[in-house]
């Protein structure tokens, strides 16, 4: 315990950039008057992590209950055999540009890192877009991007992110995992890539300014496929995203502008399962307030069907789990605070309770992450997080209440590279 203090104290003492607000749907969606028919573009996002805990021993296939586990609780890589190491986390390469005096513009990019997406392929086209700006208040936007969905998934994670990793909220019921259930549940199989929040579809969307007032929307009608290709049923998701900000200065085409804004998002539709299907609901609120030198962010999800319900056993590699009528919960609230041009400190708490609806199967994640950034210029960052982890289960078995008990605190370094 000493050690995870102290290490915690060094993070707050001294260890990151000018504040981050943007129409994220604007800026991905669509290209500046200036912009030029084509622009390279790319980033790398170096990682090494730490887990701080002891493996949980005397479990078996037997006693492991399904749903007992979730990914990484003892943060272990390749089995347990270690409780560290370095990572390329994420390397991608894009070009994106504007032809037609900017009224048609593209965006694609490919992922080439160790990380969900390339769980399959070693490398994976994570979008692929274009969108139209002819008709006025409706640019209209096809192929392969991000959904309209919860902030922390909009964002620009390269330059924009406070954290390193994203939130149990976000990557347990936003970002979607796609499981082949097999005769057993030691026989399910994941599906492609992680969706990296992203799906294959439409989306009519615009933004309109009123004095200081920007009010957004965006609706999207895609297939509810994480990984390129055709859909497997005859089901479309829709997913829709209201903003209304007040902008105090900044550019639209900027990740720095200082703003206050509220939004609510929605996205359903339906997942073939075990021979069945059944409904995916995910829905959100949420308020950033972003005037230097602070920045503050709170969000609430809801989700129904199709729950992530973790792995088993609990170790990366492990097989995936599904609850196909849960239901789960969850909210954060984040806050950074810049001393200087380079230097920023982060604090975030973040909480789900996943699958409230089966008192057995219960599982509550509370994570307080300390964080802090140096920023070496426009284009270069390190970033450290430390996350105090806490895993409750309630009304859960002996076994479950002990893995719950051996959730590991997790260290992060991570040094980003954006050109």
């Amino acid at each position: 315990m000493p050690i995870r203090k102290t290490l915690a104290f060094l993070l707050l003492a001294g260890l990151a950039p000018a504040a981050h607000a943007a129409n994220w749907i604007a800026i991905q969606g669509t290209e500046p008057a200036d912009a030029k028919p084509v622009k390279l573009f790319g980033f790398i996002q170096g990682t090494y992590e730490q887990s701080f805990g002891d493996p949980v021993t005397g479990l078996t296939s037997s006693n492991l209950a399904p749903h007992n586990g979730h990914q990484a609780i003892f943060n272990t890589f390749g089995g347990d055999e270690s409780t560290s190491t370095f990572n390329i986390r994420r390397a991608r390469l894009g070009v994106r540009g504007a032809l037609e005096d900017t009224k048609i513009n593209y965006f694609l990019m490919a992922e080439f890192g160790n990380n969900a997406i390339t769980r399959v392929d070693s490398v994976a086209l994570t979008d692929a877009s274009v969108t139209f700006n002819y008709l006025p208040g409706a640019r209209l936007r096809a192929g392969r991007f991000k959904m309209p969905t919860m902030d922390e998934a909009l964002e620009g994670n390269p330059f924009a992110a406070d954290f390193i990793n994203f939130s149990a909220i976000a990557a347990q019921l936003v970002q979607e995992n796609r499981v082949q259930a097999g005769a057993t549940p030691a026989e399910n199989a994941f599906i492609g890539g992680n969706s990296a929040f992203r799906d294959v579809g439409v989306q009519v969307f615009d933004w309109f300014r009123q004095g200081q007032m920007e009010y957004t929307y965006a609706l999207a009608v895609s297939n509810g496929t994480p990984s390129i290709g055709t859909d497997d049923n005859d089901d479309k998701d829709v997913t829709g995203r209201l903003q209304a900000s007040y902008v105090f200065q900044g550019p639209l085409y900027g990740a720095h502008r200082q703003e206050l804004s509220a939004f609510v998002w929605r996205g359903e539709g339906k997942r073939d399962y075990q021979s069945d299907s059944y409904r995916r609901l995910r829905q959100g609120v949420g308020i950033h307030y972003n005037r230097a030198p602070w920045r503050v962010r709170g969000e609430y999800v809801h989700a129904a069907g199709m729950i992530d319900a973790g792995i088993n056993p609990a170790f990366q590699g492990g097989t995936p789990n599904v609850a196909p009528t849960g239901k789960a919960k969850g909210w954060y609230v984040q806050t950074s605070y810049t001393l200087t041009p380079n230097w920023e400190l982060n604090l975030r708490y973040d909480t789900l309770n996943r699958q409230y609806d089966n008192a057995a199967q219960e599982r509550v994640f509370k994570t307080w992450t300390v964080g802090g950034q140096y920023l070496f210029n426009p284009k270069a960052r390190l970033m450290v997080n430390y996350e105090f982890r806490d895993l409750e289960a309630p009304q859960g078995n002996a076994d479950a209440r002990r893995i719950a008990d051996a959730m590991a605190d997790r260290m992060l370094a991570q040094a980003v590279v954006t050109f």
